[in-house]
């Protein structure tokens, strides 16, 4: 087992950092998926803020990854830290079967539905980037309490998610915001919920030891590993979330392209910031 968990341990560290290295990277759904979580490691320089790194060292936790998606964040920890073990739940698998690490198992679920897990059976629940799955009555009457429930007292819950509000867009952007919000928002999503998360795990008796984190993602000014593929991922994202919206905004199907290199454009004069915030609280004892 030491050579095949080596092997993978490997494959993942390069996975991660090949996102970065290529000149010219192809953004799919999933890799798109994947380079969004490589992006906030980077931002943090961890995958995670909660004082759990000891317990992942010793071995013998038990992480869940709630809407796992390609299962990124899940692979980097369990390569990072071998001896814990990982669970990743969401409605669909997004990576074949078989791939994943030695220590990292799949569970078909929806958390709206109840999460297929006993009470307390968790060390560490991790949530990210589910801002646009989730309506915003469903994360305090439903998401939360599942959330809570199958953590172990003393287990630590970590959410992060984007804040689509941006100080100093252009005109192109702005509308795009509106028309996102507005469209997300008749369907109960509110897209600025990270502003809510420390208001709601403040309002919960079971968590203490809440803590807020916040980094600035630049649309436009990235360094270092962050250059390039930063902004390619940001172009396509958005371009991704405008062909459910152009018609919102009155843009014909073939004009998306053309209105984000008009968005790109102005993020090069106004230098946007899209704020990624980080909240987390441990279960009483």
């Amino acid at each position: 087992m030491g050579n095949s968990s080596s092997k993978r341990k490997s494959a993942i560290v390069n996975n991660y950092m090949d996102f970065f290295s290529a000149k010219d990277p192809s953004l799919p759904t999933d890799e798109r998926m994947q380079l969004g979580s490589h992006i906030i490691r980077e931002l943090w320089g961890e995958n995670f803020s909660s004082p759990i790194k000891d317990l992942l060292k010793k071995g013998g936790a038990t992480v869940l990854d709630v809407g796992c998606g390609t299962g990124t964040w899940m692979f980097d920890l369990a390569a990072d830290y071998q001896k814990s073990s990982y669970v990743g739940v969401d409605m669909v698998r997004l990576f074949p079967a078989g791939t994943e690490p030695f220590n990292v198992k799949f569970v078909n679920g929806n958390v709206l539905n109840g999460l297929p897990f006993e009470d307390g059976t968790f060390d560490f629940v991790h949530v990210q980037f589910l801002v646009f799955d989730i309506k915003e009555a469903d994360w305090e009457s439903i998401v939360y309490k599942e959330l809570v429930r199958v953590l172990k007292p003393g287990g630590w819950l970590e959410i992060s998610e984007p804040e689509f509000r941006c100080s100093k867009v252009g005109e192109v952007t702005q509308k795009f915001i509106t028309a996102g919000t507005k469209r997300f928002s008749s369907m109960g999503v509110n897209i600025h919920i990270a502003s809510r998360h420390l208001e709601i795990m403040s309002g919960i008796s079971e968590l203490t030891s809440i803590h807020h984190q916040e980094r600035g993602y630049p649309l436009n000014k990235w360094q270092g590993k962050l250059a390039e593929t930063g902004r390619k991922y940001m172009r396509e994202t958005c371009g991704n979330l405008m062909q459910n919206i152009h018609g919102d905004m009155k843009i014909k199907k073939k004009k998306i392209d053309e209105m984000m290199d008009e968005m790109v454009e102005e993020w090069k004069v106004y230098e946007p910031f899209i704020n990624i915030h980080r909240f987390f609280g441990r279960k009483l004892m």
